[in-house]
C-alpha cells in the first residue's frame, strides 16, 4: 500500500500570528515585488535576446520588452502597469545587451531600496479593474 502525502504529514491550523506576516506587507511593497518579478523576466528575455534566441512567449503572448532598439542603440524602458517609470520617450541608453542587463539588475536594487515606490502607488492609484490598483492590505492607508 503506498502511503499518501497526508499518511506521512500532519495538516495542522496556522497559528495566527503566522498569518499576520503574510499580509503584514504594505502596498508599496506588493508592488515593488511585482515589478522585481517582471524585471527577472526581462533578464530572461535579455538572455534569449544577445544569445539571438527566439524570446519566450509566456502563454502564447508576445513578451513586453523593457527595452527598446533605436538604430542599433539599446535603451531600457521600464514599465509598470501600462506606464514607462521614465517617461513615454525617457530611456537609459545601454552599449550592448550584457550592459542592459547591468541596468536592469541597477534598477532592481533601486526599486528594492523604494527609490520608486512613489511612482508605482501613483500608477497602482489610476489603475481600475480586478487586481489591479494599489493592493489593499493590513497596513494599507491608501
Amino acid at each position: 500500500m503506498v502511503n499518501s502525502f497526508l499518511d506521512k504529514h500532519r495538516v495542522e491550523g496556522i497559528p495566527a500570528a503566522v498569518k499576520a506576516s503574510r499580509t503584514a506587507k504594505g502596498p508599496d511593497e506588493v508592488l515593488r515585488d511585482k515589478l522585481l518579478g517582471a524585471l527577472k523576466q526581462q533578464s530572461v528575455l535579455i538572455s534569449a535576446a544577445a544569445a539571438g534566441e527566439a524570446l519566450p512567449a509566456d502563454g502564447g503572448r508576445r513578451p513586453r520588452l523593457f527595452w527598446r532598439d533605436v538604430s542599433g542603440q539599446l535603451y531600457f524602458t521600464p514599465r509598470f502597469g501600462n506606464e514607462f517609470l521614465f517617461g513615454l520617450n525617457g530611456g537609459v541608453a545601454a552599449a550592448d545587451f550584457p550592459a542592459l542587463g547591468e541596468l536592469i539588475e541597477d534598477f532592481a536594487r533601486a526599486v528594492s531600496a523604494g527609490e520608486f515606490d512613489d511612482q508605482l502607488l501613483r500608477i497602482a492609484s489610476t489603475r481600475k479593474g480586478r487586481g489591479k490598483g494599489v493592493p489593499k492590505t493590513a497596513k494599507s492607508d491608501v
